[in-house]
């Protein structure tokens, strides 16, 4: 991980547990009857859903021009402890039956408002409240947009139409972006109160990778995945938190584990300062155009996964993961620290620690990211470096030496509850050492 990195999102899996379902697909979401009579039913809305994310409730105006939407974040990872914005209220503009733009965007689980009301007042226009702080307002002409509330307000023109491209002049990555500063989905850069960072357009022209920066109090990040389809623009894909980012021009659009479909890795993260409150995840582009999450199976619970890098140069990239299990043992920089690699094994990634031993040792260090590290802190990192890199012998070796290790009296206490913990690890039972001398059977 990252040394200074204050954000955080926890995302600690079970034991031999896919750390997220992957397929991409969208789950039903049960809607109550009386909306059948606003003339927009569920198969219209279900398509502009992103993957990821359920329909809760809606709004429909009387004309069928414009649709609020009440969004909840499906859980695709276990996600303890500090969670990320798991509810979203989006107003959409409707051009056609199937055919929707989004124009405002409020990262909220509270709903939508009981008073919210789309239809125009006397003079042609609308005016609605999304939340206690935020309102759109709509011009007679329907043109225009603008969102105003207690931290300011923002006007956007409404889109001719849904399918437009527009070209892209601020903040985005042109190295990513045919010819430049190439198009974006014009669905992409109308959103009030956002600021599209960068975007990254696929190999095939219509999809597009897309990172914008909200300007609301704290902050919250979204990438997401646009794909033009006939007429129109879909959303696909959708992650939101208070830190969203690809740390790497190489993870826009790659196919990382060879199998044949563009992926792409980012970190995603809370506002926080613990090991696992940030990952580094993947998503893959299907032949179907549905982007599906990729899958880890983590040999221990607390791991922070990385990102993607192809350690022995055959064209597959492995993911590294930093081993938390010892987070804040002694204090939060002073806590003993190793590595794991997860490899592709042709359908998700799995540990093979053990086949890059020597890249953890390489990686090993004495502490997390403390400028002085104590005696006991440093051996324990040897031990679990040993450990995990499948070096038994030399890991057994590491738990005697913490046995016979001097520490100062203050440490005292922490020693005997270290090897308590080796003891007692039920993900390292083959390091452990018992009193007569030879390891454990895993």
């Amino acid at each position: 991980m990252k040394a200074g990195l204050l954000f955080a999102l926890t995302l600690t899996c079970v034991l031999i547990t896919a750390c997220s379902h992957g397929d991409g697909e969208r789950v039903e979401p049960t809607i109550s009857a009386d909306h059948t009579t606003t003339g927009i039913d569920l198969a219209e809305l279900k398509p502009i859903l992103p993957a990821g994310w359920s329909l809760k409730d809606w709004r429909v105006s009387t004309d069928r021009r414009y649709v609020l939407l009440d969004l909840l974040r499906l859980p695709r990872v276990d996600r303890g402890g500090i969670s990320p914005p798991n509810g979203a209220v989006s107003l959409y503009r409707r051009y056609a039956p199937g055919s929707f733009v989004e124009l405002a965007r409020i990262m909220t689980e509270a709903g939508i408002p009981p008073d919210a009301n789309l239809d125009p007042v006397s003079d042609g226009s609308r005016l609605l409240r999304l939340d206690g702080r935020w309102n759109v307002s709509i011009s007679a002409s329907n043109e225009r947009a603008a969102l105003s509330g207690v931290d300011g307000g923002y006007e956007v023109d409404i889109p001719s139409e849904p399918s437009a491209l527009v070209p892209t002049t601020r903040g985005v990555d042109g190295d990513y972006l045919p010819a430049g500063n190439g198009p974006l989905p014009v669905a992409a850069t109308k959103l009030l109160g956002w600021d599209v960072e960068r975007a990254w357009a696929a190999p095939d022209g219509i999809t597009f990778l897309v990172l914008v920066i909200g300007r609301f109090p704290l902050g919250t990040s979204s990438l997401s995945v646009y794909r033009l389809e006939g007429s129109t623009v879909r959303e696909v894909w959708r992650e939101s938190n208070t830190y969203v980012r690809l740390e790497s021009k190489s993870w826009a659009w790659r196919d990382l584990n060879a199998d044949g479909t563009l992926d792409f890795a980012y970190l995603t993260a809370a506002a926080g300062t613990g090991w696992t409150w940030g990952q580094t995840l993947g998503a893959s582009l299907g032949a179907d155009g549905v982007i599906r999450d990729i899958n880890f199976v983590l040999p221990i619970q607390r791991m922070v996964l990385e990102g993607p890098q192809d350690l022995n140069g055959d064209g597959v990239s492995e993911w590294l993961a930093l081993d938390a299990s010892w987070e804040a043992f002694i204090s939060h920089p002073d806590s003993p620290v190793s590595t794991f690699v997860l490899a592709w094994d042709g359908g998700q990634y799995v540990d093979a620690s053990s086949e890059f031993g020597d890249e953890i040792l390489r990686r090993g260090r004495a502490c997390a990211w403390a400028t002085s590290c104590t005696v006991l802190t440093t051996t324990v990192s040897h031990y679990l470096d040993y450990c995990n890199a499948g070096r038994t012998t030399e890991a057994i070796a590491a738990v005697q030496e913490l046995e016979e290790l001097a520490v100062p009296t203050e440490l005292a206490e922490r020693k005997e509850a270290a090897l308590d913990r080796i003891a007692t690890d039920p993900y390292r039972r083959a390091c452990r050492r018992q009193a007569s001398g030879p390891p454990t059977t895993p």
